[in-house]
């Protein structure tokens, strides 16, 4: 029986990776901060009012062009079912009204 002899996995050298000495973190009131804490900027990053005011009237105006159509035809199909609904309850009211108005000997 032949023997293996168990090696031990050989770590990654984190300088040879990165091709420099490992950087300790930045540390601020003794807290170690994340390296990708400092490169964040210090200043506001949101875009100003204006530019939110006209990007939010730009898409409302592109949704309305974009659902006039079907706006228009939700409103063309209500229109005809309420003309329906309204149709059958006057011939149901004139029914009852016409049914009602009879004498008992006609």
């Amino acid at each position: 029986m032949a023997r293996v002899a168990l090696i031990a996995p050989r770590q990654p050298d984190p300088e040879a990776r990165h091709g420099g000495p490992k950087q300790k973190p930045e540390t601020e009131g003794g807290v170690a901060q994340p390296r990708y804490a400092s490169a964040m900027p210090d200043e506001d990053t949101t875009a100003p009012w204006a530019f939110r005011l006209v990007a939010i009237a730009a898409v409302v105006v592109v949704a309305w062009v974009l659902l006039w159509p079907v706006l228009s035809l939700a409103r063309s199909l209500v229109a005809i079912a309420l003309y329906v609904i309204v149709g059958v309850i006057a011939y149901q009211v004139g029914k009852v009204a016409g049914r009602a108005s009879r004498t008992p000997d006609s």
